[in-house]
């Protein structure tokens, strides 16, 4: 039941809408556990850094000619042109992405941070990311399996309960 519900919810989640902000355009894509980001530059010195929120994801990957941190920490997708040749030039996009694991992510809004070669950054908000499933959301599916449980039992006991033993179930 608690499935069927998450599920139904999943395929209501709408499109993201490209985030555009002081020359920087950022597009999400989401594909079942993979997240995309496309960053497009809209100013002519290069981006040489991209930063966005995560929670226990692997398989991070970023445009050729940019370092990705390794080990990753907990929370942050931290990539860097490893020269300013590398960067996202004027209208070029670059692909950034990683995978979300099982063990507790799910989808929210977090920030992320694009910074240019001159040292200037920009902090997009609401971008969407897998991030820590809240402990209300764990207790809601564990509450609602064990009412399930609960109002499975009472029904059969007391379907029983109106049957002599010797009577067939269907009578």
């Amino acid at each position: 039941m608690a499935f069927l519900v998450v599920v139904m919810l999943a395929a209501t989640v709408p499109t993201p809408p490209d985030i555009e902000k002081d020359d920087v355009r950022l597009h999400v894509e989401l594909n079942s556990s993979r997240y995309v980001w496309w960053v497009t530059n809209l100013k002519t010195e290069p981006i040489v850094r991209f930063e966005v929120g995560q929670h226990h994801a692997y398989d991070f990957a970023a445009p050729k000619g940019w370092e990705v941190e390794s080990p990753m920490p907990a929370d942050l997708f931290q990539a860097w042109a490893t020269d300013q040749r590398h960067g996202i030039g004027y209208r070029q996009t670059g692909e950034f992405s990683l995978r979300a694991s099982s063990k507790g992510s799910v989808l929210g809004a977090v920030d992320a941070t694009i910074s240019f070669a001159s040292g200037e950054s920009v902090t997009l908000h609401e971008v969407w990311a897998p991030v820590p499933e809240s402990r209300n959301a764990t207790y809601l599916v564990v509450g609602t399996l064990v009412l399930i449980v609960v109002v499975h039992t009472l029904l059969v006991t007391w379907r029983g309960r109106g049957r002599r033993v010797d009577e067939p179930a269907g009578v």
